[in-house]
Formats: structure tokens, C-alpha cells, sequence
């Protein structure tokens, strides 16, 4: 099941925005750009109170890639300071 498909079986992305106290057009964009990583706790909260079965695995499998690579916590380990090529 696609995000926006999780979405619309919460009940439309102003309820979800209601629950997880998020702005309305932001939901609304993540039909189409993907929830973010950071948010995947509370669909799965909520999907559970609705009787949905909602997995992180199964939003990774349906994530677009960029609501993936970007949402995605970053380490510093190894990270490189691409401005001036050094290493940090």
C-alpha cells in the first residue's frame, strides 16, 4: 500500500494532520512526496488505533526514494564537508 493509499485509510491527510499535529498542506504533500521517516511512528500509532496494519517495512517498501534519502537521520561518522572537500 502506497503513502498516499496509508493516508486516505486514516481517514484523509486532515485528519492525519489533526492527529500527528502537523500542518495540513504538509500532509497533504506527502501523499505524493512520501511521509517522512520521522513521522513513521505516529501513521503506525494511528494506524493500530484503526484497526491497520501499518509497518515501518511496509512504508520503507512504498517510500519514494527521495522521502527516504532526505527524511533519513544522518550520522556524523564519516560525513565530509563537501564545501571546502575536507573530512570532518
Amino acid at each position: 500500500m502506497d503513502h498516499a493509499t496509508i493516508i486516505a485509510r486514516l481517514g484523509g491527510y486532515e485528519h492525519v494532520a489533526a492527529a500527528l499535529h502537523r500542518h495540513r498542506s504538509r500532509v497533504h504533500r506527502w501523499q505524493t512526496d512520501g511521509i517522512p521517516v520521522a513521522c513513521w511512528p505516529g501513521i503506525i500509532t494511528l494506524a493500530a488505533g484503526k484497526g491497520l496494519s501499518v509497518s515501518a517495512d511496509d512504508l520503507l517498501r512504498h517510500a519514494p526514494q527521495t522521502a527516504v534519502a532526505v527524511s533519513a537521520p544522518s550520522t556524523d561518522e564519516g560525513a565530509s564537508d563537501t564545501a571546502n572537500g575536507r573530512r570532518r
